[in-house]
């Protein structure tokens, strides 16, 4: 068991993320995403990972506020909420990329 803990720790360290991480990391289409809910992180750790794992995309949550903005070559989205919006005209909304294109779009519920 002992010899397991120190792996488990070298990988940690060599990952630089945790073991057991918030963060899921996926190709699809050629493209690098990384999503993360949010909470927890800042604007410099988002930058750092970008850059690290050249990432095409990094979609995020935690606010409730949606945003699309760019960070180098990567596309930053915060597809909003679907029931708990944050946004001052308390509109809900989702996130849709579309890989092949390139498109990102935030699209708003209204009932």
């Amino acid at each position: 068991m002992e010899k397991q803990k120190k792996k488990a720790y070298v990988d940690k360290m060599m990952l630089d993320v945790p073991i057991q991480t918030p963060y899921v990391f996926a190709f699809m289409e050629g493209k690098r995403f990384m999503i993360q809910h949010g909470h927890n992180i800042s604007d410099e750790d988002i930058h750092r990972l970008i850059k690290r794992y050249k990432l095409d995309y990094f979609i995020t949550g935690h606010t409730h506020i949606p945003l699309i903005k760019k960070i180098e070559n990567c596309v930053v989205i915060n597809p909003g909420s679907t029931s708990l919006s944050k946004r001052e005209d308390k509109i809900n909304s989702v996130g849709f990329i579309e890989v092949e294109s390139g498109s990102v779009h935030v699209i708003d519920l209204e009932t």
